[in-house]
Order: C-alpha cells, then sequence, then structure tokens
C-alpha cells in the first residue's frame, strides 16, 4: 500500500489568520473583510488555498486506486472554473493513474474546495464513498466491512457539514496516518482547541478529535501523524 500526496493545503488555517479573525469575531463583516484581504495578500505569495488531496495506492483491493478529497477549487480565481477540473485530473496522470484507472473517490466532506461535484462525472469507474452515518451528500455509504485491515473511516462530525475521517496504516514506517480533512484544518487549529473557528458545533468537533486520536493510539503503530485539510501534516 502506498500513501501519496497529490497535493498539500494551504493558506486557510494559519496562525496569522486565526489571530485576526478571532479578534474580529466570528461571522462578522470585519471577519470577512479579514479573509478577503489576507486571501488577498497570500494568494499573492503563492498560496491558493487548496485543500489536501491523497492517493491510495494497493493492488488486488477493489477499491483502490483511490483520492482522499480530490478537488482543486481553491480560494484562488485563476483556479476556478474548469481549470481546476482539468488541474485535478492531470495531478491523477503525474502519478500515473489515468481517470478510467481510478476505482474510489473517499470524501471527508461536502465543501468544493474538498469534493469538486463535476469530477465523479470525469472518472468513469470511481465510485464516491463516505461513513455511513455521516450521510455526506453526493456520497455513498462505505462499506465497512469492505474495507482492508490497514484502514479504517469515522464519522467526526463538529465542521458545520456532515463530515468523516480516515485512517491508513503506513507499516512500511511504522506509522497510522489520519487525513483528518477540515476536522483539524492545521497544526495551528489542532493547537487551539478551546475556541476553534473551524467547528460549527465545537462540542461536537472536540469530541470527534479524542475519537480520532483514540483511533490512531488504538492502531498497532509507533507513530501516528495527522494529515489536516489545510496544511502540512504533522506528528501527534
Amino acid at each position: 500500500m502506498e500513501i501519496i500526496p497529490i497535493k498539500y493545503g494551504n493558506l486557510m488555517g494559519s496562525p496569522d489568520m486565526k489571530a485576526a479573525l478571532f479578534a474580529a469575531g466570528t461571522s462578522t463583516p470585519e471577519a470577512d473583510a479579514v479573509w478577503d484581504d489576507l486571501a488577498a495578500i497570500k494568494i499573492r505569495m503563492g498560496q491558493n488555498g487548496a485543500s489536501t488531496s491523497l492517493l491510495i495506492k494497493e493492488s488486488g483491493h477493489s477499491l483502490f486506486p483511490a483520492a482522499v478529497d480530490l478537488s482543486f477549487i481553491c480560494a484562488d480565481p485563476q483556479m476556478r472554473g474548469e481549470k481546476s477540473v482539468a488541474a485535478a485530473l492531470a495531478a491523477l496522470e503525474t502519478l500515473g493513474i489515468a481517470p478510467g484507472d481510478l476505482k474510489s473517490l473517499f470524501v471527508t466532506h461536502s465543501h468544493a474546495d474538498h469534493f469538486d461535484p463535476r469530477l465523479p462525472a470525469l472518472l468513469p469507474n470511481a465510485r464516491v464513498f463516505a461513513h455511513p452515518d455521516s450521510r455526506i451528500p453526493g456520497a455513498e455509504p462505505l462499506e465497512m466491512s469492505s474495507l482492508p485491515a490497514w484502514m479504517s473511516c469515522l464519522n467526526t462530525p463538529g465542521h458545520g457539514t456532515p463530515h468523516c475521517s480516515y485512517i491508513f496504516d503506513a507499516p512500511q514506517w511504522d506509522l497510522a496516518i489520519a487525513a483528518a480533512g477540515d476536522l483539524v484544518m492545521s497544526h495551528a487549529h489542532y493547537l487551539s482547541m478551546g475556541k476553534p473557528l473551524a467547528y460549527a458545533d465545537p462540542e461536537a468537533g472536540r469530541a470527534s478529535v479524542r475519537a480520532l486520536l483514540a483511533a490512531l493510539y488504538a492502531r498497532n503503530l509507533k507513530y501516528r501523524m495527522i494529515i489536516p485539510g489545510h496544511d502540512m501534516p504533522f506528528f501527534v
């Protein structure tokens, strides 16, 4: 089994943005203005607001190869429209996966920067899956008994829309990896659970993080890593 980054997210969960947004308040015109200013600055600095995507390769299993949160919609206006779809397909092909090769698209939630609803029609042999309890629009319930022993899926509500997360074992590195989506947007988000901006339901979000950590520690591996929705991976 291989876990290959298609892209790592950026822009949305950085510490400077969180501090500015906390000061502006939640869901206020002032916060909207801060978001617009910081997004414009960071786009000029080469950060486009993309989310994290992963390619999971495994031979001999009907679910794989699979992608997690394959979407190139982002804050940069230059990457909207058909250009974002073309970029997603091109990224797969760069990794040796033609659109017809992909068997599964695992989604964490239905926000467009994580799940571009135009893509399934262009992936003719891929089915869209999510945790059965999450009821993510556009995704089939994932049959948990069909998962290989090195993979698990959790229902992780709290972000504000139905949400799930995925855990993959990488025994060659003695490592368990959680693809957390926007349950954990960034390392800064993980370190600020006392007042997490990214949760519509903070108590549910914190409970989901605890469940994710418990699932990571339950894997019989030495190291544990979270791959957040909009930042670089970090060890826990």
